[in-house]
């Protein structure tokens, strides 16, 4: 004989909400990320890393046309040189952009090195430094590319430009787009002691001659070790920042204003 067990009222409400909330959950299908977490419509589980047939670093990166491009160096068979990679939305390498979304760039020497990437007017521009094999050789270096990867050859020489401050070492940790021009900002070593340094070029890469002496301008603080890591553009004045060590060998933050535009 079948006996028919009827389930009590609360429960059959229970099980039509719980019914109800599982239906609202598949209808609105995943949830939102929360923000700070990994994106993982980027790379694998949002992260990426690229190979370039050795050790290589990032030490910039911006956006360029919705695409990510990242800036630094990459070891060579002759030694370090300019590395650059771009990627598409997704975190894949852009096969538009140099050989399979990657491109390397020999300066002037045994060691280069990228600090510092921006975009102007589409085209990308890396500044660093470059050096022989010695440190006391350094000096600042840039290099503009096309949207492909090639280098600009209406920048500089071959798309290059060097630029020696007469200290030992110079070396852009910094650059920025100011009206039509490109500002370097960086550090002049002259052996024991070292200085702010900025350089300011024009479209064609050669030095602004309206810049400080010579299209360069460099600033020391109290005759000690000072560094320039960093350049903004405020009400169209260039300001730079970094450190000061004191007298007493106390580092501080350091920052200098430069007039006009």
């Amino acid at each position: 004989m079948h006996v028919h067990v009827r389930q009590p009222r609360a429960l059959r409400w229970l099980l039509a909400v719980a019914g109800l909330l599982a239906w609202q959950l598949v209808a609105a299908g995943p949830a939102t990320a929360i923000p700070g977490q990994l994106d993982p419509g980027f790379g694998r589980d949002g992260k990426v890393t690229t190979d370039f047939a050795g050790h290589a670093g990032a030490s910039a990166v911006v956006v360029q046309d919705g695409k990510l491009v990242a800036a630094g160096s990459a070891t060579s068979g002759t030694g370090v040189d300019v590395a650059l990679a771009r990627y598409r939305r997704d975190g894949t390498l852009d096969p538009t952009f140099g050989i399979g979304g990657k491109v390397t760039t020999d300066i002037a020497g045994a060691f280069d090195e990228a600090r510092a990437l921006v975009v102007q007017d589409g085209r990308l521009v890396v500044a660093g430094f470059t050096f022989t094999g010695e440190f006391s050789s350094g000096n600042f270096a840039l290099a503009r590319y096309r949207h492909d990867g090639d280098l600009d050859p209406t920048f500089g020489t071959g798309g290059k430009v060097v630029t020696d401050f007469a200290g030992s070492f110079d070396e852009a940790d910094a650059l920025v787009v100011q009206g039509g021009t490109l500002v370097a900002g960086g550090t002049a070593f002259t052996g024991s002691t070292s200085d702010f340094a900025l350089a300011r070029y024009r479209q064609n890469g050669t030095l602004d001659p309206t810049f400080g002496t010579g299209g360069k301008a460099t600033t020391d603080f109290a005759g000690g070790e000072d560094r320039a890591e960093a350049l903004v553009v405020q009400g169209g004045k260039l300001v730079a920042a970094g450190s000061t060590i004191t007298g007493s060998g106390r580092q501080r933050f350091a920052l200098v204003r430069y007039s006009g535009s």
